[in-house]
């Protein structure tokens, strides 16, 4: 098995049953919730963060900007782990595409 199987195994498994264990809980799958479904068209953190914030405006407000840089940064690293080799088999990638 090569680095990059491995790799995707390591997070494969936990990533696929806590996708399960959300289902079971909540009844929703998330890779067809409305929100997944607008950010199939993010191909950017900027555009990310304007999905997010017109979803919840209120969240935003007031905050002198903490919030959207924090966002930012998380986004940033969800983006770039976006693209790598390790998450594009996962069931997740399906909102990316």
């Amino acid at each position: 098995m090569n680095d990059k199987s491995r790799s995707s195994s390591r997070f494969r498994t936990p990533l696929e049953s806590a996708l399960q264990d959300y289902e079971r809980q909540t009844g929703i799958v998330l890779v067809n919730h409305p929100l997944a479904k607008q950010l199939v068209d993010c191909h950017s953190v900027k555009s990310v963060v304007a999905v997010l914030r017109e979803r919840a405006p209120v969240a935003f407000d007031g905050d002198g900007g903490r919030i959207v840089k924090v966002l930012e940064r998380v986004v940033s690293v969800l983006h770039g782990l976006s693209d790598s080799v390790v998450l594009d088999e996962l069931p997740l990638c399906v909102i990316r595409r």
